[in-house]
């Protein structure tokens, strides 16, 4: 192809609802023939979502989402590479948790409430970004898969990785985390791609506190892909 059209981006999201190939991993051979044959050149592989899809240090594996002997994203990554196709880890659920997962029983500590004893704001508990073992927890998780997985072309986050304005404003704090995880990926691996796909900017900081474009203007994220969910 020439040199302008190799630039186009045509991504794809892979969610854990409803995946089989999630627990069949022999389907993604064929999922990825079918993208590559699309023209997609970049799949993002759900993989943190009441725990992870892959065996982790520091998070429960979500045993729903993938068979005890599977590792999706190890999956992904190898077919990926044979069809031609960039993967990314996207960290769906971001600060957000269930109450009942293991995470939220074992650190009650972590979790937010708001002025009115409330924790429980669109269906989720939420983890405290000034907590240090939060904040610990999540450089743990998102070097790991950046040590664990050399193919690996990048990380995403996406509008979970905020703080519903009903707990403050916590633009501060999510900023601050972004730095701390962005800076500790790097010196790992300096070549993956830290992604981010926020709602449009005044939805972002009005409701879950998260100011991206200072992030973009501090160099932190590499690519920005905009949710446009809008009528």
């Amino acid at each position: 192809s020439n040199p302008e059209e190799s630039k186009l981006i045509k991504g794809i999201w892979l969610s854990h609802v409803g995946n089989a190939w999630l627990t069949y991993t022999t389907q993604t051979d064929n999922v990825f023939h079918r993208l590559s044959r699309l023209n997609y050149n970049r799949v993002y592989v759900d993989v943190y979502n009441d725990g992870t899809t892959y065996s982790s240090k520091y998070a429960p594996r979500n045993h729903l989402l993938a068979l005890p002997f599977t590792n999706p994203l190890k999956t992904a990554i190898k077919q990926g590479k044979r069809q031609d196709l960039n993967i990314y880890a996207w960290y769906e659920h971001g600060m957000m948790t269930f109450p009942w997962t293991k995470l939220a029983q074992q650190h009650p500590d972590w979790i937010l409430v708001t002025d009115n004893n409330e924790k429980l704001i669109d269906k989720h508990w939420w983890l405290d970004p000034d907590n240090p073992q939060v904040q610990e927890y999540f450089v743990n998780l998102l070097t790991e898969v950046a040590q664990s997985y050399p193919d690996l072309y990048g990380i995403q986050i996406d509008d979970h990785w905020g703080i519903p304005i009903q707990f403050g404003d916590k633009s501060k704090a999510i900023t601050e985390l972004t730095r701390q995880v962005v800076a500790a990926v790097r010196k790992v691996k300096p070549d993956l791609i830290i992604s981010l796909s926020p709602n449009p900017l005044g939805f972002s900081r009005k409701k879950y506190a998260q100011d991206w474009l200072a992030w973009i203007n501090e160099g932190l994220i590499d690519e920005l892909v905009m949710q446009l969910y809008r009528p």
